[in-house]
């Protein structure tokens, strides 16, 4: 593991630093779509719930997010198979716990590197070229058992789909390869789906943890119900032994009765899933033509999720420029896995228009385009 000398990552969505701004951003992934007005009006009685403890057991939270997740990936999954938690990392976290010795495949979230560094478990790193297509598949299938069977002491992969930060989305053939032959090497995938919302039926991985009890997923209500103030994830997985392990590690009350009583509103509201998942796909689409055509950056990477990753060798300049601009991109000179000149924008409608304006006022084209 690369040499990383704290605990907590820098991350999007630091509109705290300089409180005397407005500004426009795009640097968390978070879904802009206004909550449902029943939130609103649910208010007073939502507090009034959170004057008693929550259930200890967390029933009809583990209930309703059974019953999203198996309409969202058309499987019926037991509630006994939900450990609610306190936010995706804290599952990721805890999850991460329980390995003896794991990989993870960058460039990836740096939590889960963080959460290996936090509990002294050893962890390896297999850095991956950025897929041109927007598919992860048997290329990278194999680089990882390559790694796998060469080294026996590991018995943890954490993975992502689709993939934070460059959007790639797992084929599902593939990664049934790679799931099957985990579990045959006794390795565990821990996989991050917390954008999987965004993904086409067909292609989320959620439903393979009815084939694979080596598999579990994470995902939340932070980023896809645009509330990452209310801390609320789940862990789906099939294997009883695993799930103890992991709530082992959870304190008691660890999801209050706010969140839980706000979830209960979301998770049944199947009109926001719908409009949000279409409403993202054609902004993503319409910011990613506006970009490309535009030329302001080398690269514009394809994307399943709510992000576009883009590289250009004039970035560090252009994201304080933005800044100044009022407009927050996502700085990812720092992360492992990538390198200098990489950032992420949030897909978010009705922005786009700002992007560009800023964007061609600050004169940012690609230098490769400018010498044509």
């Amino acid at each position: 593991m690369d040499s990383l000398n704290k605990t907590r990552s820098g991350h999007g969505g630091d509109i705290y630093s300089d409180p005397s701004r407005t500004y426009l951003d795009l640097s968390a992934n978070i879904n802009p779509h206004p909550l449902p007005p029943r939130v609103y009006e649910e208010l007073p009685r939502l507090l009034e719930q959170a004057r008693a403890y929550p259930d200890i057991e967390y029933r009809a939270l583990r209930r309703d997010l059974a019953a999203y997740a198996s309409r969202l990936a058309r499987v019926s999954i037991p509630p006994d198979w939900i450990i609610p938690g306190n936010g995706a990392v804290e599952l990721l976290d805890k999850a991460i716990a329980a390995f003896r010795h794991g990989l993870v495949v960058r460039p990836a979230f740096s939590e889960y590197e963080l959460s290996f560094l936090r509990h002294g478990i050893p962890c390896q790193t297999l850095d991956r070229t950025l897929s041109e297509t927007g598919i992860l598949g048997r290329e990278l299938t194999r680089a990882i058992l390559d790694r796998l069977e060469s080294d026996r002491s590991l018995d943890g992969l954490v993975l992502c789909n689709p993939n934070n930060p460059d959007g790639a989305r797992w084929d599902p053939s593939a990664f049934r390869e790679l799931a099957g032959s985990c579990r045959e090497l006794g390795v565990a995938i821990l996989l991050d789906e917390t954008f999987g919302e965004y993904l086409a039926e067909d292609t989320m991985l959620l439903p393979l943890t009815l084939e694979y009890d080596n598999l579990m997923v994470v995902k939340a209500l932070t980023k896809f119900f645009g509330l990452p103030g209310v801390r609320l994830g789940y862990l789906i997985a099939a294997d009883d032994a695993r799930r103890r392990r992991i709530q082992h590690q959870l304190t008691t009350w660890n999801v209050g009765a706010f969140a839980q009583g706000i979830a209960h509103i979301l998770l049944e509201d199947e009109d926001f899933s719908r409009r949000s998942r279409e409403e993202n796909g054609a902004a993503r689409q319409e910011l990613a033509d506006l970009l490309q055509s535009g030329g302001y950056f080398r690269r514009i990477y394809p994307s399943g999720a709510n992000f576009l990753l883009v590289v250009d060798p004039a970035m560090p300049r252009l994201i304080q420029a933005l800044r100044q601009e009022g407009i927050l991109i996502r700085d990812l000179s720092n992360m492992p896995g990538l390198g200098p000149g990489y950032a992420r924008i949030a897909v978010k409608e009705g922005t786009a228009g700002q992007l560009i304006a800023a964007l061609d006022k600050l004169g940012a084209r690609h230098s490769e385009q400018q010498e044509e």
